[in-house]
């Protein structure tokens, strides 16, 4: 009897190591995975920035401007809700040929090329939600909310008439994050964000544009 117990305590004892070492690895993934989401506290990215007018922007100027940038930064709440801020500033341009302007609110006219020139400086609060924290792939969606300074400039020969204000800015965005590897403290980039801009100077009621953002964020 005893014989037949210890043969059967010496074959259970392998499958008892076997499950103390899966136990083990388990353990060691689930510790990994929890040091990974207990060191997601701040995302910051810093962005190259495309815009194409829409709407009001277009009726000044219809060309897309490929001069501008973005940088922005926030603290977790949760693995997957971040709320900070950014700041930025773009630049669009626009020129035409050669010919005679009627004066708007005094009798005259001038003659020559005409520049326009919008300048803006978006300051806001964010807020993102990510949908697949430490996945391969992170897209996310976000809400930025604030105001924005714009300078709009038309320069015909000598003349030059400029407007500036601050206007309540309303931005919505979507995009995605793709960390270089498990556990990596950096990667890349790419959101579309909706600018929308209550800007109420000259003939203008809004100023509006899809601004195509692409650049490296990292993750502490």
């Amino acid at each position: 009897m005893k014989t037949l117990l210890y043969s059967i305590l010496f074959s259970l004892l392998p499958l008892a190591m076997a499950h103390a070492q899966v136990d083990d690895a388990y353990v060691g993934i689930q510790n990994s995975h929890n040091a990974s989401n207990a060191g997601r506290a701040t995302f910051w990215s810093a962005d190259y920035v495309i815009t194409v007018p829409t709407g009001d922007q277009a009726g000044f100027i219809s060309l897309p401007s490929y001069r501008g940038f973005s940088v922005a930064g926030g603290g977790f709440i949760t693995d997957q809700l971040l709320v900070g801020g950014s700041i930025g500033w773009t630049g669009s341009y626009a020129e035409y040929g050669r010919r005679t302007y009627e004066l708007e609110g005094i009798a005259g006219a001038i003659t020559g090329r005409r520049y326009d020139y919008l300048y803006a400086l978006p300051v806001l609060a964010t807020v993102h939600y990510f949908f697949l924290p430490d996945a391969s792939v992170e897209p996310f969606v976000g809400l930025g909310l604030g105001a924005q300074y714009t300078n709009l400039e038309t320069q015909i020969g000598s003349l030059s008439v400029s407007d500036n204000a601050w206007d309540f800015s309303l931005n919505p965005e979507a995009g995605i994050y793709i960390p270089m590897g498990f556990g990596a403290t950096w990667g890349f980039t790419a959101k579309v964000r909706y600018n929308q801009v209550f800007y109420k100077e000259r003939d203008f009621s809004n100023l509006q544009n899809w601004g195509f953002h692409i650049g490296v964020g990292f993750l502490y």
